[in-house]
């Protein structure tokens, strides 16, 4: 269970990141690690928080660094979404080649150029097919001067956000509690950093599972800037 919440404030001049650190685990017997990190540094003073399984979120983050190495300059909106795509759809690819070559001997690429027998080719279709990567993922920056706040989520297409957002199992509480604060773009720093943390801990109180939480990462246009703590009492 998780929650990751992207604002956009201060007249579109910063971003705040923030999430729990919780990571819990299908087997009952086992505690909760209280100590997993869910933000990430990327290329081009880019962050992204996660939620999902979080063997999956690892490989897209890692990819999505790789592909942000790739970006042109200088890059815009429509390449961070691709490269999101590019990043979640290699992880999926990469899983079902391993399912593909467990069951069928064969690896994604090698099924893809065939020739292939009838039976085969169906198998390895609903391999693929039922191949899903539980993950959502928020990625925030500034890209050639404008702002950007996307949202990845199985089996969804990539959204944009041009106030704020929401992932994880306390996303209801969590938008809600935006909602009812009005939280908009134009809004100041210290204010919507107030909002974020009653959102944080709105989410918190509902869901159980939801962990403490990590430092607000702020993304600032000029310079960037951290916040080392939000007291939430």
């Amino acid at each position: 269970m998780t929650i990751g919440i992207g604002v956009i404030c201060d007249s579109g001049n910063s971003i705040i990141l923030a999430s729990d650190t919780r990571a819990s685990y299908d087997e009952p017997q086992l505690a909760p690690n209280d100590q997993t990190g869910k933000m990430f540094d990327l290329p081009h003073e880019f962050r992204a928080t996660i939620a999902g399984t979080i063997i999956y979120c690892g490989g897209v983050v890692s990819q999505l660094y790789t592909e942000f190495t790739k970006l042109p300059q200088p890059f815009f909106q429509d390449h961070v979404r691709i490269a999101m795509n590019n990043a979640r759809f290699y992880e999926r690819d990469f899983r079902a080649s391993e399912r593909m070559r467990e069951h069928i001997g064969l690896t994604l690429p090698q099924w893809q150029t065939g020739p292939l027998d009838h039976r085969v080719y169906r198998l390895g279709k609903a391999i693929l097919k039922c191949t899903t990567i539980d993950v959502a993922i928020l990625v925030a920056g500034f890209s050639n001067g404008g702002v950007t706040l996307l949202r990845s989520c199985a089996g969804q297409p990539i959204e944009q956000f041009d106030s704020f957002s929401v992932v994880g199992s306390g996303w209801e509480k969590a938008l809600n509690r935006l909602n009812k604060r009005g939280q908009q773009a134009h809004f100041g720093l210290a204010r919507s950093l107030i909002h974020t943390a009653e959102a944080l801990r709105d989410s918190q109180r509902t869901d159980k599972a939801i962990g403490p939480f990590d430092y607000p990462n702020v993304i600032r246009l000029n310079e960037n800037q951290y916040f080392q703590q939000i007291v939430l009492k």
